[in-house]
């Protein structure tokens, strides 16, 4: 590797890696790999590989097996992707010899599972910058053939294009290292908060795999406010624009007064239709970056009314 050895680092970077092969489903970053290491340690004064050097000695050590998924620095995701397909298939072969019928059944479903859960792994682009953009590619092209293939074969019925799609989604987000942010999973639980605002609901739904979490679709919300800009109306302002508004008051009927809220939506349309798409980032925004993005956007509106009433 081109770098003087010093044997306890070399030890703790071995038992890392077969921390990482026993625990290949788990969702580490390089800051944790790094971590894993600097608990190995034994010597005093003794400190863990730097973060590109550990990846470098993870893609020597490993070759094709290793998989990382961009994050950016520090969070990118490193995995263990599953044996070649032919290995699988060898060793399918040799597990399906002699034994009982039960056994065989076994020995075929299992590399079967790996063949898809490797197709995943290594076809599924990872989320951890932005989410999915809208009508981006067809849901079913967004699952890997191995997966599409077998939910054909097990779903009946002529037109199971949705029921093959949702199915896929829900499995790959559920895939670890959970690095996915399926298309159709965030955009149900979405769609969940936007009717019906019930965390219950969302909760429920995500425990049992069929949309992702309340926590992520908080995030995408809190995003998709701070890629609004000056250009929401995609440009100049139209020949008919029509702006609706409403308030929202909860609980002024306090004894005290407190406990109270009091908001406003709007909506602005337009004729001919006006259609764009945003790039939403999925970082981190704090909570008082998004009230001020929110302010922002009403002084934007009620600019927006000012300038409409002056059109001729």
């Amino acid at each position: 590797m081109g770098r003087p050895k010093n044997k306890d680092q070399q030890q703790a970077s071995l038992r890392m890696c077969e921390n990482l092969e026993r625990n290949d489903e788990e969702q580490l970053t390089i800051s944790d790999v790094v971590s894993k290491m600097k608990g190995y340690l034994l010597e005093d004064g003794s400190v863990p590989y730097g973060n590109q050097y550990l990846k470098e000695t993870l893609k020597w050590h490993y070759g094709y097996l290793i998989y990382e998924a961009e994050g950016g620095g520090l969070n990118n995701f490193v995995t263990m992707r599953e044996k070649k397909t032919s290995k699988i298939l060898r060793d399918s072969f040799k597990s399906t010899q002699g034994g009982d019928e039960e056994r065989q059944k076994r020995a075929i479903i299992k590399p079967t599972a790996k063949l898809m859960k490797s197709d995943i792994k290594t076809n599924v682009p990872p989320v951890t910058e932005q989410y999915p953009p809208s009508q981006s590619v067809p849901a079913l092209d967004y699952l890997p053939m191995s997966l599409r293939s077998i939910l054909n074969f097990m779903l009946v019925g002529v037109d199971k294009y949705e029921e093959v799609s949702f199915i896929g989604h829900s499995i790959v987000e559920a895939e670890p290292p959970h690095a996915v942010v399926a298309p159709l999973q965030i955009g149900l639980v979405s769609q969940l908060q936007s009717m019906y605002k019930s965390r219950f609901t969302v909760d429920t739904l995500s425990t049992m795999g069929f949309c992702s979490s309340y926590a992520e679709v908080q995030k995408c919300q809190k995003n998709s406010s701070d890629v609004v800009t000056s250009d929401v109306l995609g440009g100049p302002l139209p020949d008919m624009l029509v702006f609706a508004a409403d308030k929202v008051d909860y609980n002024i009927l306090t004894i005290d007064g407190k406990g109270t809220f009091h908001g406003m939506g709007m909506l602005a349309e337009t004729t001919p239709r006006i259609q764009r798409s945003h790039v939403v980032r999925r970082k981190n925004v704090s909570l008082q970056k998004w009230r001020k993005l929110t302010q922002l956007i009403i002084a934007f509106q009620t600019m927006l009314i000012a300038i409409s009433c002056l059109k001729p």
